[in-house]
């Protein structure tokens, strides 16, 4: 699903703007002073914007608007990337949580399953005997009230599937 969201960036054009969109500052992946990398989603909204740049203390920039944004895309990301490089993951993330902006690490696989999140969630699989997949594993990560999702385990012959599954209900 995340990939479905990328696409339209690109395709935007927003409204009294000469030019479409080629990303916008503050939208991306960004490096930490640690080296870990930081999902960032201030899009086109100037609340997110305002609050990016009293954030990082990027100062004189808060009422810049989506049009400007746009005409000046390199250069006002490349101070975002440049005031999130000085900091920690840790640092840079509570910085931006506290100004309630659309941020996340960027997880291993090791660490998104060892993740408090994917636990509580039960998304993560420990125990799937006969299973060929290494566990501990990410499951399916939406959770329905009405159809829960399979138990990991072996995938069935063409013609067993039909026999017992929703294609005989």
């Amino acid at each position: 699903m995340l990939a479905t969201w990328t696409g339209a960036v690109g395709a935007l054009v927003p409204r009294h703007s000469p030019q479409a969109m080629n990303g916008m500052p503050g939208y991306g992946i960004y490096r930490t002073a640690d080296g870990r990398l930081l999902s960032l989603g201030v899009l086109m909204e100037d609340h997110f914007w305002a609050a990016l740049c009293r954030a990082l203390d990027l100062e004189g920039l808060e009422a810049v608007g989506v049009v400007e944004r746009v005409q000046r895309k390199d250069e006002l990301d490349a101070l975002v990337a440049d005031a999130l490089a000085a900091l920690s993951e840790e640092q840079a993330l509570a910085r931006l949580a506290a100004h309630d902006l659309p941020v996340a690490p960027i997880l291993s696989r090791r660490e998104m399953l060892e993740h408090p999140h994917f636990r509580a969630r039960g998304t993560v699989i420990t125990d799937a005997p006969g299973s060929a997949v290494p566990l501990p594993a990410l499951g399916h990560p939406a959770r329905y009230a009405v159809h829960p999702a399979r138990e990991l385990g072996p995938v069935p012959e063409l013609d067993e599937a039909a026999e017992g599954s929703w294609l005989a209900r």
